[in-house]
């Protein structure tokens, strides 16, 4: 396909209906302040094989050693598999699976996701999945103001322990001038010096969000005071790492009616921060109240006249399908292609892999964060046996360090503010390199104790 579809006859009728004798005219009514020439510092044209070998120059300026960077989205290795299935042609068709008789084999492999997020959540209801972990917990917010339905004072609670990114999307979605017409309240507790949410500070709340391991890595166990204490309110459990569920409590224990989250890490690569997938898993009572699609089971018959099963979009709470006061959700796609390399992944390995994957990784960052306390306990933040899949390290030779790893073929982790760093180590880590990090860390720490 040509990347100009117009001839220039084409233009110039075109222009002749609308009144206009060049397309300049057309841009007339913009300032000339707001036009930016881009045109204007465009190289010239050049042939295919230069083209090419132009992304191959850019392309080699990407790192390409041993990444440690969690910061939300965490990268496993996906089984070939994985790309196999998920590539055939049926399922990377951007085509909405509206027609059910011509779209079997997506439907089916999205209920499949359901299923399978069912029992990872240990909920009884799941969706086809939505755009990100952000906008997943937005969701679950306002599935649980729907369930109060009514316009009396909500307290909602909000664990300072979630990603920074998920709580600025919150409060993008419930400014203040919507806070006063829902009556509602946000409360945010912080997280204290062992890494975990501080929960003894909560005051009633009527909605309690929190994430499970939270976004240092640390397991929130004194979020269960939620469950003793405030045996009424909503419980609301997130997670960015799934595998985590197969490992920790069930969100059950904890007492959830909602578990939200990001499921990236089943299955999809971590290429420059996406794409990610949301989920979504419930109790029953929700169900009205869940955002997006759900895929159901039915049965049918063959051309034949035989029994079998078929799958159909069997609630979707977008207004365009049904009558808008209806509605619970504007969602007007979701992540599908995304799901079904989830589901793949999640069937390949099973509940045992996923849980040697994640105790792999637990071993990893336990390890990283055991020995840099022997280098200095002050490395760390918190004792090492609180890190889960993360560690959060802080030095003020942070920049030294960063560049001779690099130069060793390591990225250590996220740089934060105030010279830390959050270290994430996938399953298919070589000790080898974890052990070459620890040991610029602790030429760093030695050269500046030896300083006089």
């Amino acid at each position: 396909m040509s990347y100009i579809p117009h001839r220039k006859e084409d233009r110039e009728r075109m222009l002749a209906a609308l009144g206009l004798n060049s397309l300049e005219e057309l841009f007339l009514h913009v300032p000339s302040s707001l036009r930016c020439g881009l045109s204007q510092r465009l190289a010239e044209p050049l042939a295919e094989r230069e083209i090419l070998n132009e992304i191959q120059r850019y392309a080699h300026q990407n790192f390409q050693g041993q990444s440690f960077v969690g910061f939300g989205l965490y990268d496993h290795y996906v089984p070939a598999v994985v790309n196999h299935l998920a590539n055939l042609r049926p399922f990377v068709t951007s085509y909405t699976p509206y027609q059910a008789e011509v779209a079997q084999g997506t439907l089916q492999a999205l209920f499949e996701f359901q299923s399978l997020m069912v029992l990872l959540t240990d909920m009884e209801i799941a969706n086809a999945s939505l755009y990100d972990g952000a906008t997943a917990m937005v969701e679950a917010v306002r599935m649980a103001l729907r369930m109060r339905g009514s316009l009396s004072e909500t307290k909602i609670v909000i664990s300072e322990g979630i990603h920074p990114y998920y709580r600025e999307t919150l409060k993008t979605y419930f400014p203040s001038q919507l806070c006063e017409l829902l009556n509602v309240t946000f409360v945010y507790l912080p997280v204290g010096e062992d890494g975990e949410t501080r929960w003894q500070l909560a005051q009633g709340g009527d909605i309690f969000v929190f994430q499970n391991p939270n976004f240092w890595g640390v397991e929130e166990k004194g979020a269960i005071i939620i469950k003793q204490n405030f045996p009424q309110a909503q419980v609301l459990y997130g997670t960015n790492e799934p595998h985590s569920l197969t490992v920790l409590d069930s969100p059950r224990h904890w007492g959830a009616h909602v578990v939200w989250g990001e499921a990236q890490s089943l299955g999809l690569p971590t290429m420059f921060g996406g794409p990610s997938l949301g989920f979504l898993a419930a109790r029953r009572e929700y169900l009205r109240q869940m955002p997006g699609r759900l895929i159901g089971q039915t049965s049918a018959k063959t051309a034949l006249g035989e029994p079998c099963e078929a799958y159909v979009i069997t609630l979707s709470t977008r207004e365009q399908h049904i009558r808008r006061e209806k509605a619970t959700s504007n969602i007007c796609s979701n992540q599908t292609l995304m799901a079904i390399r989830s589901a793949i992944y999640m069937a390949y390995h099973g509940w045992d892999g996923l849980q040697t994957i994640y105790r792999r990784c637990v071993y990893l960052a336990k390890k990283f964060a055991q020995k840099l306390w022997e280098i200095n306990p002050k490395l760390l933040l918190w004792k090492p046996e609180k890190s889960l899949h993360e560690v959060l390290w802080k030095t003020p030779r942070r920049k030294a360090i960063f560049e001779a790893a690099i130069r060793e073929g390591i990225y250590p982790g996220y740089p934060l503010e105030d010279d830390k760093v959050l270290s994430y180590f996938p399953e298919y880590t070589h000790e080898d390199d974890l052990e070459k990090l620890l040991t610029i860390i602790a030429y760093f720490e030695a050269s500046d104790t030896k300083k006089p």
